[in-house]
């Protein structure tokens, strides 16, 4: 039997989706709250938890990850990257629809070039890459020609095109096919 202890900050345990995490823990025997953390007023500001059983880790994955929704909602912190990955996804439906890199035409692309053009789009955002005289357009895998834009955008399209790669592999291995 493992016991983790974890002390939780928030403003009051009891009445938030932890506390109510807690609770139903705590009906399965999988934890308990041993002590609580109160201001002067009595006011519950933490408290120690104790987790107990098999699934410990799972447990304490779901404590964190209600406390860290809890957090983003109090400070009114965005999702961390959540602006990006939208971009990273308009950019693959782009690709999709003017460069035609479908799905169904990434299957076909089983040398590697859906990575290759990710890197060479790396390659061109790499001043390190530049002065040591990295050409990314001598990585670029197709006949179209190389049209890098600036830093940033040059990486949210390498992103764009590794998740091309990794959907290409995932269905290749899916299928029973060379991944």
């Amino acid at each position: 039997m493992s016991i983790v202890m974890k002390y939780l900050e928030l403003g009051s345990i009891l009445k938030t989706p932890v506390g109510e995490v807690l609770e139903d823990m705590d009906e399965m025997g999988a934890g308990t709250l041993s002590a609580m953390v109160t201001r002067e007023d009595e006011t519950p500001v933490g408290g120690i938890v104790l987790l107990r059983g098999g699934d410990v880790a799972r447990y304490a994955g779901a404590l964190e990850a209600v406390t860290a929704e809890i957090e983003r909602e109090e400070c009114g912190e965005p999702e961390i990257g959540a602006g990006v990955l939208e971009e990273i996804r308009t950019e693959r439906r782009r690709q999709r629809a003017r460069e035609e890199l479908t799905p169904e035409y990434d299957d076909h692309l089983t040398d590697g070039s859906l990575a290759d053009a990710a890197a060479a789009y790396c390659l061109a955002t790499s001043t390190l890459a530049w002065g040591a005289g990295a050409d990314p357009e001598e990585i670029w895998p197709w006949p179209e020609g190389f049209k890098p834009k600036d830093r940033r955008r040059d990486l949210v399209r390498a992103a764009a095109l590794i998740v091309a790669e990794i959907e290409r592999m995932d269905r290749a291995g899916a299928a029973g096919g060379e991944a």
